[in-house]
C-alpha cells in the first residue's frame, strides 16, 4: 500500500480511498449523448463541495479533447446549457452524490462578449472577451461541454479561442 517513505498514512489512506470507489462508476463510461468519456489520474486532492465526494480525476478524455485540471492551459472548456454558452475553468472531476454520477466542478467566466466586431462578430467564430472571473465553484453536467478553449491574455483583457469542436449540440 505505501509506494514511498514519504508520507505513509496520506498514501494508505488514498490506497484505501481508491478501493471502496462505489461499484456503479468505472473509468470508461458512454453517455446518452454518445460521447465517449475515459478518466484519469485519480486523486483526493480535492477542492470539493456540498453534495460531492470522491472518486476524484485530474484527467478527462472526451472524445477528441483532453482536459486536465492540474493544468491551466488546458482546463477552460466552453458549455452550452439551454441555450446560454458559457466558459469555464474545471478544477475537478469528481462524483455528484445528488446526480449520482461524475461531474466537472469549475469556475466560470460572469460576463463574456465579443472581442471584435468588423468584418463579422467575433461570437460567430467562438472568439470571446472575458471579465469578471468567478471566485464561486459549481457543478456543470459534462454532457454540456461543447468546445475547449485557449485562454491569451491580450492588453489587459483574457480572450477565449477555441481550440477543437467536437459537440454537434454547438
Amino acid at each position: 500500500m505505501v509506494r514511498k517513505n514519504d508520507k505513509p498514512l496520506q498514501q494508505v489512506v488514498r490506497r484505501c480511498e481508491e478501493q471502496f470507489v462505489p461499484n456503479i462508476l468505472v473509468d470508461k463510461v458512454e453517455n446518452e449523448n454518445d460521447l465517449n468519456q475515459n478518466f484519469q489520474l485519480l486523486h483526493s486532492d480535492g477542492p470539493l463541495i456540498d453534495g460531492t465526494s470522491s472518486p476524484q480525476y485530474k484527467i478527462l478524455l472526451l472524445d477528441q479533447i483532453q482536459i486536465k485540471t492540474y493544468s491551466a492551459p488546458n482546463s477552460y472548456v466552453g458549455l452550452k446549457i439551454e441555450n446560454i454558452f458559457i466558459i469555464i475553468k474545471i478544477v475537478n472531476i469528481c462524483y455528484s452524490q445528488d446526480l449520482q454520477k461524475l461531474i466537472l466542478l469549475g469556475r466560470q467566466f460572469e460576463k463574456i462578449g465579443s472581442f471584435f466586431s468588423k468584418p463579422l462578430k467575433s461570437e460567430q467564430l467562438g472568439i470571446y472577451k472575458l471579465e469578471k472571473f468567478s471566485k464561486q465553484v459549481k457543478i456543470w453536467n459534462i454532457e454540456n461541454v461543447v468546445t475547449k478553449y485557449m485562454i491569451l491574455t491580450i492588453n489587459d483583457l483574457n480572450v477565449a479561442y477555441p481550440i477543437i469542436h467536437f459537440n454537434n449540440n454547438y
